[in-house]
């Protein structure tokens, strides 16, 4: 399913109209002096760079935008706006930039020429039928159709397709939650996690979870992908519970981890603000750990990273300027499972697959070349699937080896690999990426596996595990809690995806308006039609 909106073009369309005339109408008001030239001069730049930016959103993602689109520009750092622009930036939206850019420069040019001489500096003659309608009128009018379509109008309203509304109501929700996310950052022991109670045994533990990043399990040979975009786990199989039906709660990562992190879920959102999984692991007596290759500001501090302050000791490897692949945070990994905590917690956060797909391997790992598998048979479509399973073949080199060190530490540990949320390269749409208003089932098909050590093996008690389970990762906190054997007063074990008590709900998405298994059907593993059939180039 591909979510689109057929107003969407009509409806920008009217809204830039008109942003238009107001300008005009406003600069009217003040006269012909200095304020209104200025006031002119200003509008029309901040119209056009509006106009721009609306438009190749459009152009981008059929949707127009939104407040979760200012949330996800305000969490953006430069070298992620790089990034972006490389992979998605065209030759059609440079002509269009262009275009918008020529002709603004010479309204501008003409605009300042009026002023100075007096007189217009370019005339259409243009024969109107005569009418009665006067100036005064026609603003009047004007500016009551304006005031119809954005205050009235509950579609054009909820829609927020009027750019400064969009920014400023978004601005103001972000800072919001920043506020909200500081506060729980800052409280190590906070959280409304009542009567924490961890059961002890003798054995030293260690706790490893891996949030990876725009990984769809689409393209994961674990899952029945045609290519070997995951030998190393492969090899490992027999040690790993792999699921085979988990869903992220959105297609991007602020709202997908501000669910995942928290109480919060979409049943009861406002929860997130209640309390991080990093302080129940601190109340349960953990040492907690933030290893992140992801960088820790945008605009300002993330989101993401202010859950994270919470955690005793933080790791960020990225800082402005600098972004290395994953396998940097195998050192610093190395030297905190050789302290000598009895308890740890370890939360790791990669780059996984994010795009620009090519800057998440090293040269090494570019090993597809041959023309992939998808129903869009151009070039863009063939290099972007390849870079992208490169990106996947190198995550599974990071994850296996993250799981080789928990291995030799001899402990009571496990590990839980998941990514926040899919994408959608090039298999059931004509473009590669993620948005939550256009939604695809690769988008939120994520994988969750999970490996436990023999250690942890021989001392379970009352969990099960069950891979065909149907789950979405807004509960993960109740599952984190029961396999670190973590309990307290709001626990709630239905919602564990490793207990007895596991109850299935409706997987809602898109504002809880949507149920994810009613309206995608299950896609199965993109593989060749036949055992003996190869890609048009074998890899």
């Amino acid at each position: 399913m591909y979510l689109k909106h057929e107003r969407v073009y009509v409806s920008n369309l009217i809204v830039n109209v008109f942003s238009a005339l107001m300008i005009v109408i406003l600069s009217n008001i003040l006269g012909k002096n200095k304020i209104s030239l200025a006031f002119k001069l200003f509008g029309l730049i901040i119209f056009n760079v509006g106009v721009y930016i609306k438009t190749a959103h459009l152009y981008l993602y059929n949707h127009p935008i939104t407040k979760d689109t200012i949330f996800i520009f305000l969490e953006t750092n430069g070298a992620e706006s790089s990034e972006f622009l490389s992979t998605y930036f065209d030759s059609n939206l440079f002509l269009i930039g262009l275009a918008m850019l020529l002709a603004m420069l010479f309204s501008l040019y003409s605009l300042i020429y009026d002023y100075k001489n007096k007189e217009v500096f370019y005339k259409i003659k243009v024969r109107l039928p005569s009418t009665k309608l006067d100036l005064h009128s026609a603003h009047l009018l004007v500016f009551m159709l304006v005031f119809y379509f954005f205050v009235i109008n509950p579609y054009y309203h909820r829609r927020s397709i009027f750019l400064i509304y969009s920014f400023v109501g978004g601005y103001h929700d972000y800072k919001r939650e920043m506020v909200a996310y500081q506060k729980i950052g800052f409280e190590k022991l906070g959280g409304n996690f009542s009567e924490v109670v961890h059961q002890e045994s003798d054995h030293r533990k260690t706790y490893v979870l891996i949030i990876g990043e725009s990984t769809t399990r689409h393209h994961m040979g674990l899952y029945g992908y045609y290519r070997h975009t995951n030998p190393l786990l492969s090899k490992m199989k027999d040690e790993l519970i792999i699921y085979e039906d988990i869903i992220s709660p959105h297609t991007h990562t602020i709202a997908s981890l501000t669910k995942v992190l928290t109480l919060g879920n979409y049943e009861n959102p406002e929860e997130k603000y209640s309390g991080s999984f990093i302080q129940l692991f601190n109340k349960a007596g953990f040492k907690t750990y933030w290893l992140s290759v992801q960088p820790p500001a945008g605009i300002s501090e993330t989101v993401v990273s202010r859950l994270s302050n919470s955690s005793d000791q933080q790791h960020f490897i990225a800082h402005y300027g600098y972004q290395p692949v994953d396998e940097a945070v195998l050192s610093p990994l190395t030297e905190i499972l050789s302290e000598t905590e009895e308890k740890k917690f370890i939360v790791i956060h990669l780059m996984g697959t994010h795009a620009s797909y090519k800057k998440r391997y090293p040269d090494n790992y570019n090993k597809f070349h041959s023309t992939p598998i998808t129903p869009f048979e151009h070039e863009e479509a063939y290099q972007s699937i390849n870079m992208y399973d490169n990106a996947v073949l190198y995550n599974d080199f990071v994850v296996s080896e993250i799981i080789s060190q928990l291995k030799e530490t001899n402990s009571k540990s496990w590990v839980l690999y998941f990514s926040d949320h899919g994408e959608d390269a090039f298999q059931t749409i004509n473009s590669a990426g993620h948005l939550e208003k256009n939604g695809t089932q690769p988008m939120y098909d994520i994988p969750l596996v999970l490996w436990l050590s023999d250690i942890y093996k021989s001392s379970l008690e009352d969990l099960v595990f069950k891979p065909k389970r149907k789950y979405m990762t807004d509960d993960l906190i109740y599952t984190l809690a029961d396999l670190a054997n973590i309990r307290f007063q709001e626990f709630d074990s239905t919602r564990s995806l490793v207990n007895p008590n596991f109850e299935y709900r409706n997987r809602m998405i898109l504002n809880n308006k949507h149920n994810y298994d009613e309206i995608f059907k299950k896609l199965p593993p993109i593989q060749l039609e036949c055992d003996f059939c190869i890609p048009v180039r074998n890899d």
